[in-house]
């Protein structure tokens, strides 16, 4: 979002996975695509002024939270 030539500094995803959206592999690529594709491109693209805290369950190896969980640039907990 783009709000008065103005990005988010903070976006709060809660629960984007369910059990229902991790059984089928295309639906989890399809929530990585939205993530990467629309979600992170809304952060500031100068600087580390932005964060973006994703909130939710490890439901399946190859979810969203997982695949994040296993790169250094994003930290969990």
């Amino acid at each position: 979002m783009n709000h008065r030539g103005q990005r988010p500094q903070k976006i709060l995803v809660d629960d984007v996975e369910d059990k229902d959206s991790v059984k089928e592999e295309e639906q989890r690529k399809k929530t990585r695509q939205w993530f990467f594709g629309d979600v992170r491109p809304a952060l500031p693209q100068i600087g580390d002024s932005g964060t973006i805290n994703l909130l939710g369950t490890l439901l399946h190896q190859d979810a969203l939270l997982a695949n994040l969980a296993l790169s250094r640039e994003y930290t969990t907990v």
